[in-house]
């Protein structure tokens, strides 16, 4: 074995680590094999001198959601950091799935006196606030309220990035991700745990005593660090990943902590009926990323957004289909005059842009107008966006027709992407849509309007002809431009592996 330096080793060890993906990250838990951490654990048992580099990384990154067996994985780790502290303190990265409270009966046999007896056990040797801690223990107590995410959490005071299912609106654990010590008084007035208990609730009455008695014996050499100063990113996913949605006041409480700098949401209902229950509607958080996968927001959510996070430097939103309206039928609405005029007035400080109404048009019409011009949006670089939705290419008044993507773009663009309209799905009309859109942005490179444009990428159905040249024909050919087609894979979901589209990339040569 050669004699290396332990940074070398250190190096080495690191490309074993578990990794965090962006791209898909909705679906990511169940593709990834977790591969690096098994050869991880085997090479610190080869020496003492491996065990000291590499133990710190075995923790350092804890990737539970979506694996095999995961109630399993998520109750021994839980006994080993209510055991170890010291291990939660190397922890920088994790996600879990928050339903224990559905599989404790699969796990019962794992821990001695059960699942809720080792939640009790960790609650009890945390200086957690008095308030916090009574609502944790109410959770545990509920079996129906998750509790396992904010217990473990608060086992690990250097946490930079979180990854978790939700399932419920009245779990601790968003409180518990705020940072903030003065929330605790208002948690259990504003918060009542559902009378939700399972089968064996009445034994526990001789235990609540118990549980209030061992919160109040706290030992000194606690590892709780409620403020969490280090957390910059979560990701959270409503229940399933299926269907259902959570409301946005159940998930305020993570704004507030002002290390958070990304947040990407699964499921969450940004509506005017859901922002009428936020109970800080003027704090301006430090929030610089916002991501809404399938999420229901109108003119009004986008509104509060945008106001409750003004150091906002990119937005993403992808509109949910049916199955996320808590009612179906609900009074939602997406009018595109409204986003423009939110975006023209609160949205100036947006550098990147993304709008996706796929799923919504589906089962909705799209209210009336356009969402351009955003030439007051004079710091956008990056815009994803329905070139019909941008320009507003059905409109009936040929008044309305005259808006070119050069007038309705603003000149500190850098790049823009064109989402394929899901309106057209072939025969001669999807042919027409297509040269259309060819002439559009054809004549838009030449306007050579936007200065610092580079890129522009075309987004299509799935050209299984072979026949490449159709897509972008010669006759569109310019000087000073490279055109390249190609295939990527989009629009995968949890319960769908996604579709095939063609991809059409027109990029400024340096």
């Amino acid at each position: 074995m050669p004699n290396l330096p332990d940074e070398i080793w250190l190096y080495i060890f690191v490309q074993l680590e578990d990794y965090m993906p962006l791209k898909d990250w909705i679906t990511y838990g169940s593709e990834l094999k977790h591969e690096g951490p098994a050869a991880l654990r085997n090479v610190s048992l080869v020496c003492r001198r491996f065990q000291r580099i590499a133990q710190p990384l075995l923790y350092r990154t804890i990737l539970l959601e979506g694996r095999d067996a995961e109630e399993t994985h998520q109750t021994l780790l839980l006994r080993t950091i209510v055991e170890n502290p010291q291990f939660g303190e190397q922890v920088r990265i994790a996600s879990f799935d928050d339903n224990t409270g559905y599989t404790w009966d699969i796990t019962e046999g794992l821990v001695e006196g059960g699942v809720r007896s080792l939640l009790l056990k960790g609650l009890g040797t945390l200086d957690l606030p008095p308030a916090v801690a009574e609502h944790q223990r109410k959770c545990v107590y509920s079996r129906y309220e998750a509790s396992f995410a904010a217990l473990i959490v608060a086992y690990m005071p250097q946490l930079q990035f979180l990854d978790y299912t939700l399932w419920g609106d009245k779990g601790p654990l968003p409180w518990m991700l705020s940072g903030s010590l003065g929330l605790e008084e208002k948690i259990l007035q504003n918060l009542e745990i559902d009378s939700h208990v399972d089968d064996g609730s009445m034994d526990h009455e001789d235990n609540d005593e118990d549980g209030k008695q061992q919160l109040q014996s706290i030992p000194k050499d606690t590892f709780a660090n409620y403020g969490l100063p280090h957390l910059t990113e979560v990701r959270i996913r409503t229940r399933n990943s299926l269907n259902g949605s959570t409301p946005a006041w159940v998930i305020e409480p993570i704004l507030l902590n002002p290390t958070l700098k990304t947040l990407r949401t699964l499921g969450i209902d940004w509506s005017t009926g859901e922002i009428e229950h936020l109970k800080w509607p003027n704090h301006e958080t430090n929030l610089e990323h916002l991501d809404l996968k399938e999420s229901i927001i109108d003119a009004a959510g986008l509104k509060s957004v945008l106001t409750h996070c003004p150091k906002l430097k990119g937005v993403s939103i992808e509109l949910a289909e049916v199955n996320r309206e808590c009612q179906p039928g609900q009074d939602w609405e997406v009018d595109l005059d409204h986003f423009r005029d939110v975006l023209q007035k609160y949205g100036r400080g947006l550098e990147e842009f993304d709008l996706l109404t796929v799923e919504y048009s589906s089962n909705h019409s799209v209210g009336g107008g356009r969402l351009g011009p955003l030439r007051e949006l004079s710091k956008l670089r990056h815009l994803k966006v329905i070139k019909a939705e941008l320009l507003d290419d059905m409109a009936l008044s040929r008044e309305e027709r005259h808006l070119t993507l050069g007038e309705a773009l603003p000149l500190s663009l850098e790049t823009l992407y064109l989402h394929c309209d899901g309106r057209f799905s072939g025969g001669e009309s999807y042919k027409v849509k297509r040269r259309s859109m060819n002439e559009a942005v054809y004549d838009f490179i030449l306007e050579n309007k936007l200065p610092n444009l580079r890129e522009i990428k075309i987004e299509r159905l799935c050209n299984e002809s072979g026949r490449r040249g159709i897509e972008w024909p010669v006759e569109f050919k310019m000087d000073g431009w490279e055109v390249d087609v190609y295939d990527e894979n989009l629009w995968k979901r949890f319960y769908d592996s996604g579709v095939m589209r063609t991809i059409v990339r027109l990029s400024r040569k340096l």
